[in-house]
């Protein structure tokens, strides 16, 4: 990680690739892989974070005035044509297509949350190291 970082710090200053292979002992290919790894590092855009609910256009589905309903149904295991049965009922009254229901459930399913894994070791045992690049 050392010379990874070394390279990218020469070749930030201005140095050719070949006097970087030269200085730190390595194979001038490898210097230039690690400058172009470098550079496509540095021109990937951001990633968006991941929100709670998927990112849904009410414009998009005749049954998005039901989403929180077929959510929780969702979540109670129930499957699509059982959902769409029980809004179709007279306690919800809807009247769009069992397809923009099967839609919707779709889209709403599709999203989980992230797992969160805890490790565990005695003191002193561990450590994590942080190969960001500051500020």
């Amino acid at each position: 990680m050392a010379d990874t970082q070394a390279i990218v710090v020469l070749h930030l200053k201005g140095w050719s690739a070949r006097r970087i292979a030269r200085e730190l002992g390595m194979d001038r290919e490898t210097v230039g892989r690690y400058i172009q790894l470098h550079q496509q590092a540095d021109s990937k855009p951001a990633s968006a974070p991941l929100g709670p609910d998927p990112v849904i256009n009410a414009a998009s589905s005749a049954a998005e005035p039901w989403r929180a309903v077929i959510l929780e149904k969702l979540q109670q295991g129930l499957g699509v044509r059982r959902i769409y049965q029980d809004l179709t009922g007279p306690q919800y009254g809807y009247s769009g297509s069992y397809y923009s229901v099967r839609r919707l459930a779709a889209r709403l399913s599709e999203h989980r949350e992230l797992p969160v894994r805890r490790m565990h070791s005695a003191p002193g045992m561990e450590a994590q190291v942080d190969f960001g690049r500051g500020a």
